[in-house]
């Protein structure tokens, strides 16, 4: 039987560029004050994309478990990036809310995320990172 050869395989390659793009976004936390961060962690805030949301809808959005969300925004509050305060909507709800120092967290990995798209464009091109934007932004749905 003749091996199926997956390198070219859309999934495959998303997620290994993906994963170039975290990479390149971590290295660049490695001699900062949150170096302690995981990755499921800083993809609560890319999720959360600066609003307020329970922990029930980030679950969701995650995919994951409640208490799978629980468990990983723990340290968050505990370095004071996050707080859980009551939901005004649903009392028996945690409602997720970045503070200040959280926002300062967001601005860094603005900074971090535009470092690597800039160092992108010199590997592949500012005309190929440009497209590569709009189909992204396509509406697939």
């Amino acid at each position: 039987m003749k091996e199926i050869n997956f390198s070219n395989d859309l999934k495959e390659l998303l997620l290994r560029r993906f994963k170039w793009f975290e990479d390149h976004i971590f290295d660049q936390a490695k001699n900062t004050e949150y170096k302690y961060l995981t990755l499921a962690q800083t993809r609560i805030f890319a999720l959360m994309r600066g609003r307020d949301m329970t922990i029930s809808d980030l679950a969701k959005r995650m995919g994951v478990s409640r208490q799978a969300v629980q468990k990983t925004i723990s340290t968050l509050v505990d370095h004071g990036l996050i707080e859980l305060r009551v939901c005004p909507d649903n009392r028996s709800a945690k409602l997720i809310k970045i503070t200040a120092e959280g926002h300062r967290l967001r601005s860094r990995a603005k900074k971090a995320i535009e470092n690597a798209e800039r160092d992108l464009a010199r590997k592949i091109g500012p005309n190929k990172v440009k497209l590569l934007k709009e189909v992204l932004c396509e509406d697939w749905d």
